[in-house]
């Protein structure tokens, strides 16, 4: 029944305010700066390699039929290519990081990315993609993380030093509860939101 199926994964890493991934498939990892949205991983899709060729162009890509055509994933070959690599921006304070599925891409463009992640909470931004995907018809899995890197302020607790990264993550799947991790120097705040079946 599992044969021929695979996954995609999209990882990064924040070390001082340098964002380092690690990815295979068409997950997608964004950073969002002031008024710009940059996606740091390139899809593995058929449709990606035509863009590369010069064969379309992005916009035609978008709604290629063939989009969704992976040629690379975890789990469907022997050997696996996996993309690792560093963003070129640093992840300063008020920068956000997105990490998602197709499920959310295919349904809300960079720019609607960029401006929900601008004017929403970190928490309600999670929520409101997932919502306004499925809204247009989302009938894929539709997960979204994002992580927002702030100056400590008095209300968190003095045994934390330096800087919090606070996560959200917002999929249609069943979630545990919220779990909270200290590395080192760095308070990282896993909170799963407005969950649905």
């Amino acid at each position: 029944a599992y044969n021929g199926m695979g996954t995609t994964c999209t990882a990064l890493v924040v070390i001082d305010k340098t964002v380092y991934y690690a990815h295979v498939g068409d997950s997608r990892a964004y950073m969002q700066k002031g008024d710009s949205i940059v996606q740091i991983t390139e899809d593995h899709t058929f449709v990606q390699e035509l863009v590369k060729n010069g064969d379309i162009t992005a916009d035609e890509a978008a709604s290629h039929p063939k989009r969704n055509i992976l040629t690379n994933a975890m789990g469907t070959k022997p050997e696996l290519r996996i993309d690792t690599g560093k963003c070129p921006l640093s992840f300063e304070n008020s920068d956000r990081l997105l990490i998602c599925s197709d499920g959310l891409y295919d349904y809300l463009s960079n720019e609607e990315l960029k401006e929900i992640l601008q004017k929403e909470g970190l928490k309600n931004a999670a929520g409101f993609m997932v919502n306004q995907a499925k809204a247009r018809g989302g009938h894929d899995n539709i997960t979204v993380v994002l992580a927002e890197r702030a100056a400590i302020n008095n209300e968190i607790p003095a045994l934390i030093s330096g800087e919090l990264i606070t996560v959200a993550f917002n999929c249609d799947l069943k979630l545990c509860p919220i779990t909270t991790a200290l590395c080192g120097s760095h308070n990282i705040i896993l909170a799963p939101i407005s969950i649905s079946l």
